[in-house]
């Protein structure tokens, strides 16, 4: 049992490790896009990638808080908040870009303006529960803005109602779709 946590620690402190240095790059990808006469949306976009790549990191930290030595639980917590903390605004950007892209996606479905696309539900549902582990990796809900809270509340509306549509119209009736809260709860 303790060679499985000697394991388990020296993977937590590799995966800090690795995390400090990509939230390290996102810092400098930042200053760079400050600073350089380069295309923005370029800089953005490889802020938005290794904005992702820390919220797996941070996401799997938070998975080894459970099983690390008590030794190293306070350590790791600690870099868990301070790499959260760095992460915050481009991660709340990044967030909101996606939640809106979802419900405008989600909106457009429901108007059926170019008819209604077969398994939109589950889609823009698996979109959602993918923002809610970035969510989650910042730290949950309450480290949101209200304003992207209300965003993410109405993208949770949107797939209800696309699930109601679909229940209503006959798609995947052999599958029993809940509400939207239960598919990401």
């Amino acid at each position: 049992m303790a060679e499985g946590r000697i394991s388990s620690d020296l993977q937590a402190k590799i995966t800090l490790q690795a995390a400090r240095d990509v939230a390290f790059s996102l810092d400098q990808t930042l200053k760079s896009a400050r600073h350089a006469a380069a295309s923005p949306s370029a800089l953005s976009g490889k802020a938005l990638e290794t904005t992702e790549r820390l919220f797996n990191l941070l996401d799997l930290l938070s998975s080894w808080l459970e099983v690390v030595g008590p030794g190293l639980h306070d350590d790791l917590a600690t870099g868990i908040a301070v790499l959260r903390d760095k992460a915050l605004p481009v991660g709340v950007r990044l967030i909101g870009q996606r939640a809106r892209r979802i419900l405008r996606r989600g909106e457009h479905a429901a108007s059926g303006a170019d008819g209604f696309p077969v398994g939109i539900s589950l889609a823009l549902a698996e979109s959602v529960a993918g923002l809610r582990t970035s969510v989650d990796s910042l730290g949950g809900m309450e480290n949101i803005p209200d304003e992207l809270r209300t965003t993410i509340d109405r993208t949770y509306k949107v797939i209800e109602t696309l699930i109601e549509l679909e229940n209503r119209h006959g798609v995947f009736r052999e599958f029993e779709i809940g509400p939207a809260r239960d598919i990401f709860d």
